[in-house]
């Protein structure tokens, strides 16, 4: 479990108005987000073909059968030359940019993440009884990125630029030119030791944005966006077929029914 932090249980303070808000079980956060090595084992393993590790809307858009009437006009453009599916690798897998085998995988959707959560799961036998592998909850995230004390970094209060990846993070304002290992900021470690939860990529979650259940909330911002958006308290959201070069995942270990 050296891979994971441990999250208390316990109250903390949430969003921009720091609310307290209360997580009643105790749960372990990936201390990094998964990495292109890591992924490279789900991949090497034909887990794009398996069925198993997918869910029914996973599999829907694997196989090329997802419905993309539903979507509007402006996701329609984007998706244009981005195949649903008819994919075996994640979409940047080949980038010679992004393709070191320690900085976080990109170019996954939410399926894709689900499936290698799923498959992780297989694997993985030393889990407490009652918990599983999965992506993390909104709030999950954001307790294991902030602590108890609602600060607004992971660090603490104000922006560092030597502590995160992003547009911000270099003295020209124009950002570090891609992904980093996510070893590489030891300064920008949250209060539970958990790194890269500020900038470099963001990070799916699995919580729905939106009552229509059309976008999940997405964390953590990312090394081509400023500084505000690598916030704790900042969430955003992408639709579960978006894949880009600056989105990945973490993954959790948390209660079954949780």
């Amino acid at each position: 479990m050296d891979r994971f932090v441990e999250v208390p249980a316990g109250e903390y303070q949430a969003g921009v108005k720091k609310e307290a808000r209360e997580i009643a079980y105790m749960y372990f956060m990936a201390r990094y987000p998964v990495t292109n090595i890591q992924y490279a084992r789900f991949v090497k393993e034909d887990g794009y073909q398996v069925r198993e590790y997918w869910s029914d809307l996973g599999w829907e858009w694997r196989t090329g059968k997802y419905d993309s009437r539903t979507l509007q006009d402006v996701e329609r453009d984007w998706l244009e030359h981005r195949p649903l599916a008819k994919r075996n690798v994640p979409y940047y897998w080949h980038n010679i940019e992004l393709s070191n085998p320690i900085v976080p995988v990109v170019g996954v959707c939410f399926f894709e993440a689900e499936a290698y959560c799923n498959w992780l799961a297989k694997k993985i036998v030393a889990v407490p009884e009652g918990y599983v592998i999965r992506l993390p909850r909104d709030d999950e995230w954001e307790r294991a990125s902030r602590g108890t004390d609602g600060r607004e970094y992971p660090w603490g209060e104000g922006f560092d630029k030597s502590a995160a990846n992003t547009w911000d993070s270099e003295a020209t304002g124009s950002g570090l030119g891609g992904t980093t290992a996510v070893c590489t900021f030891p300064q920008g470690v949250s209060p539970e030791g958990a790194w890269d939860m500020s900038g470099n990529v963001w990070e799916w979650t699995r919580t729905w944005y939106d009552e229509d259940r059309k976008y999940r909330i997405v964390r953590g911002g990312s090394w081509i966006g400023y500084q505000w958006f690598a916030r704790s308290s900042f969430c955003n959201w992408s639709i579960p077929l978006w894949f880009k070069d600056d989105l990945g995942f973490r993954i959790v270990i948390a209660p079954k029914d949780k």
